[in-house]
C-alpha cells in the first residue's frame, strides 16, 4: 500500500502532516481554492495556537503525493482562518491579489484583450489574439474586469504557476495526456454520461452595436462538422451574446472560438480515480474500457478537485470536450 506525503507550507509555518486537504482547479472558475484542515489543539515552538499566528495573505504552498513523490498542487494566500475543530485554513491562488487591486476611470475604443489586460496588470501573463471593442470601467477590481470578459465576451482566465492565462478555456498543445482505465484506475465513473447526437443542435449567436446605432449580427454553428457563419438564423439551441463595437471580422471570429464549448460528442461528467497520475485541467484524459469500449475516447479535462488525507488521496476529474 502505498504511503501519504504531504509538505504545506503557510507564511513561516511548515507542516508534513494534515487532517485533510481540497483542492479545486478550473479554467471556468477563475480563482483556484484549497482548503487546508489542520488539528485544533496544535502550537509553534513558543506554544502559540496555530489559529493565532495565521494570517489573511500569508502565502501557501501545498505539495502532496505518495512517498516517495512530491509534487506542487496548489500556489496562493490565505484567505480565510475559520476557528473550528479542525480549523479550516481556507486559501486562493494569485487571483487573490486581484481582489485587491482597484482599476479607476479606464476607457478604450477598440480595444485589443492584451491593451485591457496588461494596461492594468503588470504580472506575466500569456493572452490570446481577440478584440474585446469599446471597454469602461471606473473603480472595480481587476478580478470583475476577468469576470466580465469571461460573462460578455467567453474569454476565461486563470493563474497556472504565477502566470495570468487569458483566451482560450485550454490549450492542449501544451497539457499533457494521462490514461485511465475503467478496469485500472478509475474508481468511481458512474457520473459520466454519454452526449446523444440529438443534443448537438447548437448555435452560437452574436450581436454588436455600432456607433452609428446600427448593428452586427451572426450565427455560428456545425454544418456538416465543419464551422459555419452565416447573417440569417439557422434555427437551433440559440446562446447569445452581445457586445459593442465590434467588426464583422472580430465577432465572427469570437463566435467561431466560443462554439466549440457548446457542442461536442462523447461524455460529459466526472470520474475519480487515484492521486496519480497528476493532472490539471487543459490536460487530456485518456479513457480506455475493455468491457464496454464505445466509452474509449479522448477528452480535455476541465476541473480537478483534490481530496488528500485520511480517507486517501484521491483526484475528480471534470470532462469538457471531446478532443
Amino acid at each position: 500500500m502505498k504511503r501519504l506525503k504531504c509538505e504545506i507550507t503557510i507564511g513561516n509555518l511548515f507542516f508534513n502532516y494534515v487532517t485533510n486537504v481540497r483542492i479545486n482547479s478550473s479554467w471556468d472558475t477563475l480563482t483556484d481554492t484549497a482548503e487546508i484542515q489542520l488539528p485544533s489543539k496544535i502550537t509553534n515552538r513558543d506554544n502559540d495556537f496555530i489559529k493565532n499566528i495565521i494570517k489573511v495573505n500569508d502565502a501557501v504552498t501545498i505539495k502532496l503525493g505518495y512517498h516517495p513523490n512530491l509534487v506542487t498542487r496548489f500556489i496562493g494566500y490565505v484567505s480565510a482562518v475559520v476557528p473550528e475543530s479542525p480549523i479550516k485554513i481556507m486559501c486562493e491562488d494569485e487571483a487573490f491579489k486581484l481582489k485587491q487591486t482597484t482599476i479607476k476611470n479606464y476607457s478604450k475604443n477598440n480595444l485589443t484583450l492584451e491593451e485591457l489586460i496588461t494596461d492594468n496588470y503588470t504580472g506575466e501573463t500569456n493572452i490570446v489574439d481577440a478584440v474585446v471593442g469599446d471597454f469602461r470601467i471606473d473603480r472595480v477590481t481587476m478580478i470583475k474586469v476577468l469576470q466580465e470578459l469571461k460573462s460578455k465576451h467567453k474569454i476565461s482566465s486563470w493563474f497556472r504557476d504565477g502566470v495570468l492565462n487569458s483566451g482560450l478555456a485550454y490549450d492542449i498543445t501544451g497539457g499533457s495526456t494521462q490514461n485511465f482505465s475503467f478496469q485500472r484506475n478509475i474508481i468511481d465513473g458512474r457520473s459520466l454520461r454519454k452526449i446523444d447526437d440529438s443534443e448537438l443542435d447548437t448555435v452560437a449567436h452574436g450581436i454588436s452595436t455600432q456607433d452609428d446605432g446600427s448593428k452586427v449580427e451572426l450565427y455560428t454553428y456545425y454544418k456538416n462538422n465543419v464551422i459555419t457563419t452565416v447573417d440569417e438564423d439557422p434555427g437551433g439551441d440559440l446562446n447569445t451574446m452581445t457586445l459593442p463595437g465590434l467588426s464583422e471580422a472580430d465577432l465572427k471570429e469570437l463566435l467561431e472560438r466560443w462554439l466549440p464549448n457548446l457542442y461536442y460528442t462523447g461524455f460529459s461528467g466526472s470520474f475519480t480515480t487515484f492521486g496519480e497520475p497528476v493532472v490539471q485541467h487543459g490536460d487530456v484524459a485518456n479513457i480506455t474500457d475493455k468491457k464496454f469500449p464505445e466509452k474509449d475516447g479522448l477528452y480535455v479535462i476541465k476541473s480537478v478537485q483534490i481530496d488528500f488525507g485520511m480517507g486517501g488521496y484521491r483526484q475528480t476529474i471534470e470532462l469538457d470536450r471531446g478532443v
